[in-house]
């Protein structure tokens, strides 16, 4: 009679989904921002290499296909 009472209850806990998910979706968009913003500084890093090798190619001349 006893074990007729006790039932194992496979119901999934929803919120427990729900916010391990949310913290993985956090974490994930805080990574894309970090990533995000790397490659900002990057292109700009290039931009301001791209115009230094103008002035070399100015002063030395070369069309920057050499």
């Amino acid at each position: 009679m006893a074990g007729e009472n006790k039932q194992m209850s496979c119901v999934p806990n929803y919120e427990a989904y729900y916010e391990e998910y949310r913290d993985k979706y956090n974490c994930m968009c805080e990574k894309v921002h970090n990533i995000e913003e790397k490659l900002k500084e990057e292109h700009e890093r290039n931009m301001i290499l791209e115009a230094q090798m103008e002035v070399v190619r100015l002063i030395f001349g070369g069309n920057g296909n050499d």
